[in-house]
């Protein structure tokens, strides 16, 4: 009760560890989604969600961050000039 009271809330919450201050990580390698980056993003984000247990938010996050893995692979691959 010693703190602002725009701040109780949170302090409490942190007080009784309900929150932390840092996110925590995600036990996801983007590697792991390569059956998904043919699907819709969607069905995709649902699946993903589901198996992983995260958030659909950051399994699109984290399924366009392995799209976006595999076109530069893609890329870096391409003979040019063939």
């Amino acid at each position: 009760m010693l703190k602002p009271v725009a701040m109780r809330a949170k302090a409490l919450a942190l007080e009784l560890n309900l929150s932390a201050l840092n996110r925590r990580p995600v036990n996801v390698d983007p590697d792991w989604l390569v059956e998904y980056l043919d699907m819709s993003e969607t069905r995709a984000k649902k699946l993903i969600a589901a198996e992983y247990g995260i958030s659909q938010s950051k399994a699109l996050h984290l399924l366009k961050f392995a799209k976006a893995m595999r076109m530069s692979d893609w890329k870096s691959n391409q003979v040019e000039g063939v």
